[in-house]
């Protein structure tokens, strides 16, 4: 009962942050940010919607990166829950967005590839960080906080964050492919090394 009730809590506590973003939006937000970084938030033409599309590779960088580490502190402060599993549900969200906010840079306008007009992609990054993560980060530190500490813990754990990392250096990945990354072929290559990163994980979890 008392874990439905967390759920539950957990639920509402995100859809209010979400309305409290969507209200920053509104009253002009983005538009703040436009005019206080020192890059370019927007993309040319930019039509004034809540689009991510509507933002350079650096604001999509920023906003995604705001949006994880607000998630996070919710996560890691919710009410309910072992601190094992808000401190896994913490970093699942915590990771990618630091890694992006520090590596800005790359994932930059100037780094668009001109034959195909696309660059390394945050959202594509984030996204497969989080999906690719989750169950190393989730169940390591949940188990770390058990008596006794599970046998997959210590190959959870360092799993999690590798696979949270690969996806947030594509710049690094691409230079070990035949191809360029900066292309429809990045998530190509992304979806199965994450699918092939959960099952591994699940499958070390069910195992151990």
């Amino acid at each position: 009962m008392l874990a439905i009730f967390g759920l539950f809590l957990l639920i509402v506590e995100a859809l209010l942050l979400g309305l409290l973003f969507w209200v920053l939006f509104k009253i002009g937000l983005w538009r703040f940010l436009d005019r206080n970084l020192p890059f370019s938030f927007f993309r040319e033409g930019y039509d004034g919607s809540m689009n991510l599309n509507g933002l350079t590779y650096q604001g999509q960088s920023f906003w995604l990166a705001i949006l994880s580490l607000t998630f996070s502190v919710l996560f890691l402060f919710m009410a309910v829950g072992t601190f094992g599993i808000k401190f896994g549900l913490f970093l699942i969200f915590f990771v990618p967005g630091i890694v992006l906010l520090l590596r800005i840079r790359t994932f930059n306008e100037s780094n668009i590839l001109p034959e195909t007009g696309l660059g390394y992609d945050p959202f594509l990054g984030f996204k497969f960080s989080f999906f690719s993560s989750w169950p190393g980060l989730m169940f390591g530190f949940t188990g770390l906080f058990l008596n006794p500490i599970p046998l997959y813990v210590p190959f959870l754990i360092p799993m999690g964050f590798i696979f949270a990392l690969i996806p947030l250096f594509p710049d690094y990945i691409n230079k070990y492919l035949s191809y360029d990354i900066r292309s429809k072929k990045a998530f190509d290559f992304f979806q199965p090394l994450g699918i092939f990163g959960v099952i591994l994980q699940l499958v070390i979890w069910v195992i151990f």
